[in-house]
Formats: structure tokens, C-alpha cells, sequence
């Protein structure tokens, strides 16, 4: 068991039974979490649970999804009267219903997040809100709501049947997704101001199918997303420009599409437009 104790704050998070956490000032609170994929903005929102795996239950993703590596857990005192404490887990030790018990002794208010990350620290899901730790001792199974959408499309080269194959020489599709000049972040302090042409999030794959010519369709993941509620109540979703361009096998730009307003929801998105992207000759201006 490790134990902190800070002013008047006692503040354990250890793995073991809820008796043997239970020492200390505050109250002790077991901690565990389930993973929604889900798009929790609906009105009436889908449950999507997956496991640590990250892989949906009702089929098999190609590719698949990328695993959890870690869920960071960090508690702040709001007041900012005493440091933060940050704790770091492999996932399958809370999740719900957990073999073991992460549990939280605390005298005051706090606010709890709770991040499960990918390899590469992508945040896939998330959740934070403040706890009296001084008023409730309940069992908190956290849900950790999906903050990431996808979204699959085609490139299309020019109308009619032959829209889908590849054009002569073509090697590569590359996309990006960059901010829409209304939605630039203002910079954190210190930092330089975002640049509205370069793009923050991008990648690249075969362009065509080796035996059929046919262009790969696109599977954009991991995309974050932070949904704001609107004037009625509801969730508007997430919005970026997304920018096309096929690449030929020296590395020229041969074809460009965008679309200036493609919409994220969070988890599969699939009630948003996933249109697939016509190509223009030349690059992008």
C-alpha cells in the first residue's frame, strides 16, 4: 500500500481489497471504470462498451483498433492548496467488474480525471468532474466516454463507374485534417499561434488496389473530438477541414480534394455525412 499524506489532505490509491485501503483520514472510495464507444451526444445515447483490447463486440475491425496501454488517474485540489497526485494503471486493473480494487481516501473536494490512453498517449477515453470525498463514500464505477470519432470514405476521380479507379501512376493517399479558420485554439501561453495551413493530424496509404486497381477506401481513426452543447441543448459536434491529395511514386501531387466542414461526432460517427472526397487535377490551392 502507498500512502500520501499531504496537509490536511490523506489521499491512498493502492491495489488490493477495499479493507486494506480503508486506513487513514477521509473516506475510502473503490475506483473502477467501463469504456463506452458510444456517441454519449445523442439524445438518447448507445451504451457501446468495449474491453481493454479497444475492439467492438458486434465485429471485427480492419485494422483494428489500438489497444489501451495505460489509464492515468489524477485528482487536483481545485483550491490549489495541495499538489496534484497523478497515478498511472494498466487498464484491466480497474475495469469494471475489477479483479482488484483502486481505492481513493480523501477529506475535501476534489476534481478526479480519469484518462485511458494508446500507446502513443492518443487519449481515447475520458471523463472528469468534481467529488466531495469529505460527504460521499459510494463505489464509483467510472464510465470513461469515448473523445475520439473516425470517419471512411473514398477518394473519387472524376463521374460514373470508373470514379473509383485509380489514376495511371498513382501511389499514394495522403489526407490531412487542419482547423477551420473559426475554430483556431488561442495558443497556450508562451506558444506560437497556430497556423491555419498546416495541418495538425495526418497520414498516408496505398492509394490503389494491387489486383483490381480500385481505390483503397480511407479509415480516418483516433480523431479528437470535443463536442460543445448548443443553444437548444444538444451536442454540436466537432468540425475540421479535411484535405485529399493523391501522390504519384515521386512524391508529386497529382490530385486534390477537401471538404471545408467535415463533422466529428464522438465514437463511429456513423449519423454524420461520411462522403467520400472528389479529386481535383493539380494541388490543393
Amino acid at each position: 500500500m502507498q500512502k500520501v499524506r499531504i496537509s490536511d489532505l490523506a489521499l491512498i490509491l493502492c491495489l488490493g481489497t477495499t479493507i486494506a485501503c480503508s486506513e487513514g483520514e477521509g473516506n475510502g472510495v473503490p475506483i473502477s471504470w467501463t469504456l463506452n464507444y458510444g456517441d454519449w451526444t445523442q439524445t438518447s445515447p448507445e451504451l457501446k462498451l468495449r474491453g481493454c483490447d479497444n475492439q467492438p463486440t458486434d465485429y471485427t475491425a480492419t485494422p483494428p483498433y489500438p489497444e489501451i496501454a495505460a489509464v492515468t488517474f489524477e485528482a487536483r485540489d481545485p483550491l490549489g492548496q495541495v499538489p496534484p497526485i497523478n497515478r498511472r494503471y494498466d487498464c484491466a486493473i480497474g475495469l469494471s467488474p475489477a479483479v482488484q480494487t483502486i481505492t481513493l481516501n480523501a477529506n475535501r473536494l476534489l476534481t478526479v480525471t480519469i484518462r485511458a490512453e494508446a500507446e502513443d498517449g492518443t487519449v481515447l477515453y475520458q471523463r472528469q468532474e468534481p467529488v466531495d470525498f469529505a460527504e460521499t463514500v459510494t463505489d464509483f464505477e467510472w464510465q470513461l466516454d469515448t473523445v475520439v470519432s473516425e470517419t471512411r470514405f473514398s477518394a473519387t476521380f472524376g463521374s460514373g463507374s470508373d470514379s473509383l479507379v485509380c489514376p495511371d501512376g498513382t501511389a499514394t493517399i495522403r489526407w490531412h485534417l487542419l482547423y477551420r479558420l473559426q475554430d483556431i485554439p488561442e495558443p497556450a501561453e508562451g506558444e506560437d499561434a497556430i497556423d491555419p495551413s498546416v495541418p495538425f493530424l495526418s497520414g498516408e496509404v496505398d492509394a490503389c488496389d494491387p489486383v483490381s486497381g480500385i481505390v483503397n477506401d480511407l479509415k480516418l481513426r483516433n480523431i479528437p473530438v470535443s463536442p460543445e452543447l448548443g443553444a437548444n441543448g444538444g451536442y454540436v459536434p466537432t468540425a475540421f477541414r479535411l484535405r485529399v491529395q493523391a501522390v504519384d511514386g515521386n512524391g508529386a501531387v497529382t490530385h486534390c480534394g477537401e471538404d471545408a466542414n467535415r463533422t466529428f461526432r464522438p465514437g463511429e460517427n456513423r449519423d454524420v455525412s461520411n462522403a467520400d472526397i472528389p479529386m481535383n487535377a493539380g494541388d490543393c490551392n
